[in-house]
């Protein structure tokens, strides 16, 4: 062996990963957790939705939140969910992080001495100031033009902020290109889609809004995903199912009037 210093590179692979994501309290009627489709809040109070894979038997026991700057980490509380995920909780800092998770692999053959490891999350994590909501209905119709309106929120440095709204189909789409905020304050644009005509109806399409600071200090986004319904197929539906029953309704009558001539009845 050299006495000159020497690097020494080894390479690993193990089928044992993980997969995460942050969440939050379900507005709708069943409860449980959405993924958050947007950066987190610094300071905040955050959940993490986690999962291992390549072992059924794997456990999370430790989960932090390590800053990138190496200047420290934070802890995390890991309690079970169903079906062998867990959720974490945590508090989010303002720097950039990767999220680190250790576990055990507990097994019939490793019970005296269970397999320990971790993982590390392979991009970084960055908080927003910067808060962007987007309220809209789920459903578009092809040949219309669809309105999505949305608020540009900030706790952070105030200005003029740049907004870009995307879509995976390359709608046509029309937004303002800047929106004025102030510390603390909001402002409020709209997002127009014009839906073409021959799109096929079940298509789903992802709109991405995202909201820029001044000097490109912080940035956000919110993700929507709608759904192509076309209008015709359903009244027609209904129109088929109103005729079914009208039709149903006249035999009925009739039925009962056979009955009562046959009856003598007047």
């Amino acid at each position: 062996m050299s006495a000159n210093p020497y690097t020494l590179k080894v390479i690993g692979q193990s089928p044992i990963d993980f997969l995460f994501d942050f969440v939050e309290p379900s507005k709708g009627p069943f409860g449980g957790f959405d993924v958050l489709d947007s950066r987190p809040k610094p300071g905040a109070n955050g959940t993490l939705f986690m999962s291992v894979t390549g072992s059924e038997s794997a456990t999370v026991t430790e989960v932090t939140l390590v800053k990138s700057s190496g200047s420290g980490q934070i802890n995390s509380i890991v309690m079970s969910a169903e079906d062998g995920d867990f959720l974490v909780l945590v508090e989010i800092p303002s720097e950039e992080f990767v999220v680190l998770m250790k576990g055990r692999i507990t097994s019939n053959a490793t019970r005296n001495s269970p397999v320990i490891f971790q993982r590390q999350s392979s991009t970084n994590f960055r908080a927003s100031n910067v808060t962007i909501t987007a309220n809209s209905e789920s459903t578009i119709k092809p040949g219309t033009q669809f309105s999505v309106p949305f608020s540009v929120m900030t706790s952070g440095i105030g200005g003029n902020f740049s907004i870009r709204a995307t879509n995976d189909r390359r709608f046509t789409s029309t937004s303002p290109s800047t929106l004025f905020v102030e510390t603390g304050g909001s402002a409020n644009g709209t997002v127009t889609l014009t839906v073409p005509e021959n799109i096929a109806s079940g298509s789903d399409v992802t709109l991405t809004i995202e909201a820029e600071a001044p000097g490109d200090t912080d940035t956000n986004y919110v993700v929507l995903r709608l759904s192509v319904i076309r209008a015709s197929s359903l009244s027609s539906s209904m129109g088929t199912k109103a005729t079914q029953s009208s039709l149903l309704c006249l035999s009925t009558v009739m039925l009962g009037l056979l009955i009562l001539t046959e009856f003598g009845f007047q």
